[in-house]
């Protein structure tokens, strides 16, 4: 980070704040949270969590690992992807819905912070299908590759806020 402007700086350390944050909710407000080599964050023992920072904002969501697999969020400015982007992010399946990329965008990262720690690997977005609920507060991601533990064909449930400005996504994925 070092290197990095200083709005990068900010967002990084407000992003490392509302882990902290996070974590003092779970009794380890004294925890430090460093960058892996992959850039990752480094939770404590016994901990899986996700920051995430954008819009201006920052959030993270963490959970004891005895609990939970994965968590992974993701929050971002609620408007209308770039015009060059939207064909990269929304696989074959998902071109239907270009006025909604933005929250397809979003729930993918999510999902991709809440797998990544169980396989370490690089996802692409055309790995992680979307599904965004009618209703307007959920997704479905559909893994078209293995995660650690979770085959691939799976489908996950997440969460979709998207108001005020923002568009969030969770993932949670419990213990079996």
């Amino acid at each position: 980070m070092a290197r990095a402007v200083p709005a990068r700086r900010a967002e990084f350390a407000a992003g490392r704040t509302a882990a902290r944050q996070a974590l003092a909710h779970l009794g380890l407000g004294e925890a430090t949270i460093p960058m892996g080599a992959d850039r990752a964050p480094r939770w404590p023992p016994g901990i899986v969590g996700s920051i995430s920072h954008g819009a201006g904002r920052a959030v993270a969501l963490v959970a004891r690992s005895g609990e939970m697999l994965a968590v992974g969020i993701d929050i971002e400015p609620d408007i209308p992807l770039p015009e060059d982007v939207i064909d990269t992010v929304l696989g074959p399946d998902e071109r239907g819905a270009r006025e909604q990329a933005r929250a397809i965008f979003c729930a993918k990262e999510a999902t991709y912070k809440a797998l990544y720690p169980l396989s370490r690997q690089v996802w692409e977005f055309g790995d992680i299908g979307i599904r965004l609920d009618p209703a307007g507060n959920g997704f479905t991601a559909d893994l078209r590759r293995v995660a650690g533990p979770i085959a691939a064909g799976a489908m996950l449930k997440g969460h979709l806020i998207a108001e005020d400005g923002l568009c969030i996504a969770a993932l949670i994925l419990p213990r079996a």
